[in-house]
């Protein structure tokens, strides 16, 4: 029974953990580009109008979106593109 809800647990934990991962959603017109770098990697992203992009870094990374805005991030923010801008939710 212990280690039903050992595994209970250790289930929301991770649930948890991946629902606080990092977001990004385009509600522009056109598509827009974001760069996210994490350690040594560095992805660029095309995100279409109206998409979301999620888990894209949990635990720290640095994101350069196409107007130029460098932003240091945790990893649980809500970012959500307007008008070519970053708009951060923590």
């Amino acid at each position: 029974m212990k280690f039903a809800n050992l595994a209970v647990i250790a289930s929301a934990l991770l649930m948890a953990s991946q629902a606080q991962a990092m977001s990004v959603t385009n509600r522009d017109d056109d598509a827009a580009m974001v760069t996210i770098i994490v350690g040594d990697q560095e992805m660029m992203y095309e995100v279409a109008p109206g998409e979301t992009l999620e888990d894209l870094c949990n635990t720290g990374c640095t994101a350069i979106f196409g107007n130029g805005e460098e932003l240091s991030l945790s990893g649980t923010e809500t970012i959500q593109i307007v008008q070519d801008k970053p708009n951060i939710s923590r």
